[in-house]
């Protein structure tokens, strides 16, 4: 459809067509027609004009100089066509040539819209023409017959005032043409006679009008002459058939420009952009090109094809998305004024106060400004009134709404705008806390510029603009975080396949930055980024790198060796304001994915390890067994242990620092979003958690009693809806969450016991932090990611693997302090507080009460070591 080839080329392998058309087709040829299409392309366009022209085109005037107007239209087709067919000429001296001779290509456009604007006006009044033929012609018939009758009866000399002798030959033939008229048919196989005999009637009515008896009367003559005009009435009403509507679709066919008006697509916008009311004239252009739905739905509705609805609708969807193409600029230049009355409004007029001086007045006035300000709203104004003008169209099968359109461009320019400026603020080469802040905040005053120019639309243009803003920015985020996310899943989902992605508002696709430092290979858990929302996760994840970094849960901040913050809800709060809180949601849901990665693999190496050293495990649990007792020769036993079990150590050391790590971060999100779902919206947030409350409390009947509490059917949507609304609100605890599942491992329990006792001693308690933290700064360890890391890998078994590390947990303290009290010196070991210590922020992240603790630990031992 519309695919365009040049026969100078195409024809070059065939001799005799070559030859044929290497007889024609020289330079001289190809400037004389030039000059003579543009001619024709000037005489065209000036009788355009001269029919366009306001109140000339009505319905007298189009069946008068309906042969004129079809002769218009013919020329101006023909015109365009050969300017726009040749104008893709291959042989650069023949389309310069063109381009030389012939019309420009504005000009070209302008015969194009004006002739789009007669043919539509032409079209429209045929169409109703021919609507209303039938009672028309049945009227202008009526009245003709009955001023026939009239004029018949006035010369019997019996009507009253009328003082007329009686002319018998006159009342019958009055009376006879009346019978005549009456007997008229309008329809088109008739059409012809039926001309024919209305233009003897009327020729017979001019002749009779010089007889003697009708000279003298003005009263006859008037209505002879009336009679005459509702007879050319029908006459020209006779005149409209449906082959004129034939004729105007095979001359007004426009199909072979499909790909043509692509080469244009400049001059249409520049048309625009400098006056929007062109897109009034757009809209016959438009229905011009609908013309590409004639050809292959025509064949496939001859053969009965079920097709035929598919294929309209596609052709329908590509004219409609050329629609959207070519009237963008409006949306462009409207986002870029609204852009600079922002920057205007908050950069360089000042508020003006309550009560004023006189005296400052003028200082307040700031006329240039307010001048400025008054002719960019005036400019948005225009362009706005321009699409707007435009009615709703039907392009094939599909209504075209104008203001859908600038709704769709708007969206779309935001879209563009707000996701090239996160790709290109959110790169961290250095990766520091300042360069971080930093980034965000000049990220936050752009990304503010955005949604207050969304928020002056509603005033400008009656839009939604804040909705518009929060649909596009939550599409944006999610779009980022799932392509983010593929580098997790097999399955991957294209950007094609998205469900965030639209043909109509596509979010752009970006290229892959390397990451900082080069291709080096990250350390703690970070993988290469696919999207600036991986970036900003990736630099979080080294800002709070458990090498270097101390986590205190109090403040709930990491703080570097210098006792500095380099990561607090300071930092997240500047981060929300340059993603939102969708993008802190959506880095929370990256997190997520990151710790289902951490957590299968560390599963599968746990299994491989679990076979090679299950017998070890075994033997070891023998020996410990039972946990209430100390075992003989403990410090011995764990010492042997160790040293077979350092194996495993570094993955499980791994695994607990970067899963304990990424859970800190979302709970410090989840506690943001609380914080803003109870400022911003204080009553959804109390419905939910009260909703929350009562499902929970509804789910734990049935699992008591099944037989008399019912269970939500699998196919209810309650719980996965108020699952994404607590998300959304931060009414979540990551700790409580199950990630993954997997097959029991028995020697779990035996292995974070040995792991435990291994790193542990690393660690001390840090009365400032509140927390466990390194003795040394060459130790790659951190106290609470560590705990962190280690309730989660618990929470994805048995609640009975919980209870068996803190029953082994509470042995080693026993054995520890026993063999600490035998020596000459009795004394607590130091490992004991730091065992307690950790026994206490184990359980408060797990969710385990007091009472569940002094079962493995009694209450003074921790008021002994005072352990808040």
């Amino acid at each position: 459809m519309g695919y365009v080839v040049d026969l100078s080329v195409e024809w070059s392998s065939y001799a005799a067509a070559a030859a044929a058309l290497g007889n024609v087709l020289s330079a001289a040829n190809v400037q004389t027609f030039a000059r003579r299409n543009k001619r024709r392309a000037v005489v065209a366009m000036e009788k355009l004009r001269g029919f366009l022209t306001q109140g000339r085109l009505d319905e007298k005037f189009l069946l008068d100089n309906l042969e004129a107007l079809m002769s218009c239209m013919r020329e101006s087709n023909v015109a365009l066509r050969w300017r726009f067919l040749h104008a893709r000429a291959r042989s650069k001296a023949y389309r310069e040539a063109i381009h030389r001779e012939c019309a420009s290509d504005d000009e070209t456009i302008a015969l194009l819209l004006q002739t789009s604007q007669l043919e539509w006006r032409l079209k429209a009044m045929f169409e109703t023409l021919l609507r209303e033929k039938a009672s028309k012609w049945q009227a202008c018939r009526e009245q003709s017959a009955e001023r026939l009758k009239e004029l018949s009866q006035y010369f019997t000399g019996e009507v009253l005032l009328t003082r007329v002798r009686r002319d018998e030959s006159m009342v019958k033939w009055f009376a006879g043409v009346a019978q005549t008229v009456a007997s008229l048919d309008y329809e088109e196989e008739h059409a012809t006679v039926t001309g024919r005999k209305i233009r003897e009637i009327i020729r017979a009515l001019e002749e009779v009008e010089g007889f003697e008896q009708l000279e003298e009367s003005l009263q006859v003559k008037s209505f002879l002459e009336d009679t005459r005009n509702l007879l050319r009435q029908m006459l020209r009403t006779v005149n409209i058939t449906g082959d004129v509507m034939s004729q105007m679709e095979n001359i007004t066919d426009l199909a072979y420009g499909w790909e043509l008006l692509n080469d244009y697509m400049a001059v249409l916008q520049a048309r625009i952009e400098e006056d929007p009311q062109t897109v009034v004239l757009l809209r016959a252009t438009f229905l011009k090109l609908a013309s590409i739905l004639d050809f292959p739905l025509t064949r496939i509705s001859q053969c009965d094809s079920p097709d035929q609805v598919s294929v309209a609708e596609y052709y329908s969807s590509e004219l409609v998305h050329f629609v959207r193409r070519v009237v963008e600029v409006i949306p462009k230049n409207v986002f870029a004024l609204l852009r600079k009355i922002v920057e205007l409004q908050s950069e360089r007029m000042r508020p003006f106060p309550i009560k004023l001086e006189a005296e400052h007045l003028k200082d307040y006035a700031q006329l240039n400004e307010r001048f400025e300000l008054a002719r960019l709203t005036h400019r948005v104004s225009v362009f706005t009134e321009g699409i707007l003008a435009m009615e709703r169209t039907l392009l094939g099968v599909i209504q075209v709404d104008p203001r859908q359109i600038l709704e769709e461009g708007l969206r779309k320019e935001l879209v563009l705008q707000v996701a090239t400026a996160m790709h290109k603020a959110l790169v961290f080469p250095s990766g520091t806390p300042e360069e971080f802040a930093s980034v965000a905040k000049r990220l936050g005053a752009v990304v503010e510029l955005f949604r207050t120019s969304m928020e002056y639309i509603q005033d400008y243009i009656d839009l939604a603009g804040l909705k518009i803003w929060q649909e596009e920015i939550h599409r944006i985020v999610n779009f980022y975080i799932e392509q983010e996310t593929n580098r997790f899943l097999k399955k991957k989902v294209l950007g094609r396949q998205s469900r965030y992605q639209r043909r109509e508002v596509p979010v752009p696709q970006f290229r892959v930055l390397p990451p900082p430092g080069g291709r080096r290979k990250a350390a703690s858990g970070e993988m290469p980024a696919l999207t600036f929302m991986g970036r900003v996760v990736n630099a979080l994840l080294r800002l709070t790198d458990p090498c270097s970094t101390t986590y205190a849960p109090e403040y709930m901040a990491w703080y570097g060796s210098d006792g500095t913050e380099v990561c607090g809800l300071k930092l997240c709060s500047q981060l929300s304001r340059s993603v939102g809180m969708t993008g802190i949601q959506g880095v929370d849901r990256l997190l997520g994915f990151q710790i289902v990665y951490e957590l299968k693999g560390f599963f599968g190496q746990l299994q491989a390890l679990s076979k090679e050293h299950g017998p070890f495990l075994e033997r070891f649990r023998d020996h410990l067994f039972p946990e209430w007792r100390i075992p003989k020769e403990g410090a011995n036993l764990y010492a042997q242990a160790l040293k077979k079990a350092q194996k495993y150590m570094l993955p499980l050391l791994q695994c607990c620092r970067n899963v304990g790590r990424a859970q800190l971060l979302r709970l410090q999100f989840a506690r943001l979003l609380e914080f803003r779902s109870r400022a911003d919206a204080q009553l959804l947030h109390s419905a939910l958690n009260t909703l929350n409350d009562g499902i929970m409390k509804d789910l734990r009947r049935h699992y008591a009693n099944p037989q008399l509490q019912g269970h939500p059917m699998p196919d209810n949507p309650l719980i996965g809806k108020v699952r994404d609304l607590l998300d959304a609100c931060g009414l979540v605890n990551p700790f409580s969450k199950i990630y993954v599942t997997t097959e029991p491992v028995e020697g779990l329990p035996v292995m974070l016991l040995l792991f435990l006792i291994s790193y542990l001693p690393k660690l001390r308690y840090d009365p400032k932090t509140g927390t466990l933290a390194r003795l040394k700064d060459k130790y790659p360890i951190d106290g609470a990611p560590v705990v962190a890391g280690v309730a989660t890998l618990l929470r994805q078994f048995h609640p009975s693997y919980t209870r068996a590390l803190l029953a082994f947990l509470s042995q080693f303290v026993r054995t520890t302090v026993y063999a600490g009290v035998q020596g000459s010196k009795p004394a607590v070991p130091i490992e004991v507080a730091t065992v307690i210590v950790f026994v206490r922020q184990l359980c408060g992240f797990y969710g385990i009460s007091n009472e569940e603790i002094y079962a493995y630990f009694p209450p003074y031992i921790f008021d002994a070591i005072n352990v808040p």
